[in-house]
């Protein structure tokens, strides 16, 4: 109506679910790099890495201990704020790049052994990592959380953490707009 409030919230959800009916979310993808990298935590920081890493071209896997990817945003977002089913097709839309997801993954140092030290970057996008095991795989750790570099990248090279796994940030865009920066980061590394 004339001189009301507008719902911005509102209006960005009705042109996002029109673009999701149309289509319009079909992502380009560069050309394959060779190079192989890993998410670890399949919540917003981490899908938002996942689909950016996939976009300039690497072979991305992601590793949560849940069943299903999403995180705060499957787990805490009551389902009238965010349909499961919004949130189901986008992480589709993530698989559509390749992106490939081992689900029920607990971060451990077994898993850190098998799978992940053999990658050529790690992402560290999960909640809160016992310091015991950042600690046994070479990750030094502050009072907040991970200590990371003016980069982003741990004590460990090659592997970058940004968003609650490093600070307290609870805001799921900003942990989105934290997974493209870092996917960044280690597209450039």
């Amino acid at each position: 109506q004339h001189d009301e409030a507008v719902s911005i919230c509102l209006l960005k959800r009705w042109s996002a679910d029109g673009d999701r009916h149309r289509g319009a979310w079909a992502a380009e993808k560069a050309s394959e790099t060779g190079k192989r990298t890993a998410v670890v935590g399949a919540g917003p920081a981490g899908l938002g890495a996942a689909y950016y890493l996939a976009r300039l071209g690497h072979e991305v896997t992601v590793f949560d201990e849940h069943e299903k990817p999403g995180g705060t945003l499957r787990y805490e977002v009551p389902e009238e704020k965010l349909p499961r089913e919004t949130l189901d097709d986008d992480i589709q839309a993530i698989r559509d790049l390749g992106v490939r997801f081992t689900m029920g993954a607990k971060v451990d140092k077994a898993l850190w052994d098998r799978e992940l030290a053999a990658m050529d970057a790690v992402i560290l996008a999960t909640g809160v990592i016992d310091s015991a095991l950042l600690s046994s795989i070479g990750v030094a750790t502050t009072e907040r959380g991970i200590h990371v570099s003016g980069s982003f990248e741990t004590s460990r090279r090659g592997v970058f953490s940004r968003g609650t796994a490093s600070t307290l940030s609870r805001m799921a865009i900003r942990s989105m707009a934290d997974g493209k920066e870092l996917a960044q980061i280690a597209d450039r590394y």
